[in-house]
């Protein structure tokens, strides 16, 4: 798992970089591996597992954005920032076919 935290800056920082097809993968293992953590018998506190779900879902939305380039109404600035940065690297090194 690449932010047991569930620090999605984290996982962008790892991702950068990457072809659009590797942060895919990464974010889509990462986002299992949250949820599997989150699970009730591995024994996280509500808040662990509220970041948890929280951080799930923001990788699932960067899986979503990167595959159709859809924008999140709840999105907060800072994230859709991250989005795009993540995407326009992989763009700008030949890495994506959009």
């Amino acid at each position: 798992m690449i932010s047991d935290e569930f620090r999605f800056q984290q996982f962008v920082e790892i991702a950068t970089g990457k072809p659009y097809h590797e942060i895919i993968y990464l974010a889509e293992q990462e986002a299992l591996q949250a949820w599997r953590k989150a699970h009730p018998s591995k024994g996280l506190s509500d808040e662990e597992r509220t970041r948890s779900l929280q951080y799930q879902q923001m990788l699932l939305d960067l899986i979503e954005y990167l595959r159709h380039g859809v924008v999140f109404q709840d999105r907060n600035e800072k994230t859709d920032g991250l989005f795009q940065f993540l995407r326009e690297g992989a763009r700008t090194d030949g890495l994506m076919v959009s």
